[in-house]
């Protein structure tokens, strides 16, 4: 399964929002998750991520991960907003 994340740098503190970031991303693996793709738009207002999971317990268990909990205030510090929608790949 496969998420489309769009996160919302425009009022952001950019530097807390990556350490965050490298953070919670860091936890993917244990939980069978993958880093398909990250970018960020020119003028660095957005940043968007696809991420694989092989089923929602998975992600759950992502969104649960202790290590990443443990991280939210930083996240919450950073002012960024996301959102995350279910994708399908309609190339392969």
């Amino acid at each position: 399964m496969l998420r489309l994340v769009t996160i919302d740098l425009r009022n952001a503190d950019v530097t807390a929002f990556e350490t965050y970031e490298t953070t919670a991303l860091g936890q993917l693996s244990k939980h069978g998750g993958r880093l398909e793709r990250r970018m960020r738009t020119l003028d660095g207002a957005q940043e968007i991520q696809i991420l694989r999971f092989p089923d929602e317990q998975a992600y759950g268990r992502f969104r649960d991960d202790p290590v990443r909990v443990a991280a939210r205030p930083i996240w919450d510090a950073s002012g960024a907003t996301l959102s995350v929608v279910l994708v399908d790949d309609l190339a392969g």
